[in-house]
């Protein structure tokens, strides 16, 4: 089972989706970092999670706007994936916008622990039209949605079959109603987002989850069985 850093390790004071975050989550014991990604409006594949800053389009901002706006270096997805390089690590990478999936793959090449994930269907046809091959998913959760949304998720086999998916990124709340075991049965890996609760995270891995993403990698690392 992968645990992995839910935007790095932001709770030890660093800004989400920097690379001093990811740092600190691959130094806790975390296998991954998870890290979202935008295109700027000068083509910039930034790591950043909203899609605006003071009201202002990430797709009308420059990399150096952004970093303005947001009072820290804002990595680009080049690097974040040479820090993956360099530490022996996986990558969690969810694509944020339509359009850029040619390009992020290109920026994590070489990469050989590497999940990509979206909560659009079509992101996910877009990353297979690209790279057949590549390890994608479809995340479940999303913010608002009515009891039709909700009931899809609950019960998206159809929808990941339609789509292509290889693996379900379900938020930890949706796991109700034998999901895991329908999941299972159907043949897709699961991916539970965000479990910070260490309890919650061993009976998940014990219930054979692929992958954990969590706010507190250090603490969950210390009750879930040691890395190989």
């Amino acid at each position: 089972m992968q645990l992995i850093a839910h935007r790095g390790r932001s709770a030890a004071g660093h800004p989400d989706n920097t690379l001093a975050a990811f740092a600190a989550a691959l130094g806790e014991g975390a296998d991954m970092v998870e890290c979202d990604v935008h295109r700027l409006g000068d083509g910039t594949l930034a790591c950043f999670h909203d899609d605006a800053i003071a009201d202002q389009p990430l797709a009308q901002l420059s990399h150096g706007e952004l970093e303005t706006l947001a009072g820290f270096a804002v990595p680009q997805l080049a690097e974040v994936a040479q820090l993956c390089r360099d530490r022996g690590a996986g990558l969690d990478l969810e694509l944020k916008a339509r359009g850029c999936a040619v390009d992020a793959l290109d920026a994590v090449d070489g990469l050989t622990d590497l999940w990509v994930k979206s909560f659009y269907d079509d992101i996910v046809r877009e990353v297979l039209a690209a790279q057949p091959d590549i390890h994608v998913g479809l995340l479940l959760g999303v913010p608002r949605g009515g009891l039709r949304v909700r009931f899809g998720e609950l019960f998206p086999v159809r929808r990941l079959r339609a789509c292509g998916a290889r693996f379900v990124a379900p938020n930890w709340r949706l796991l109700r109603l034998g999901f895991l075991r329908r999941m299972r049965s159907a043949g897709f890996p699961v991916l539970v987002w965000t479990v910070n609760d260490s309890r919650q995270a061993q009976e998940l891995a014990a219930a054979g989850v692929a992958a954990i993403a969590t706010d507190r990698p250090a603490e969950l690392r210390a009750v879930l069985e040691p890395r190989a």
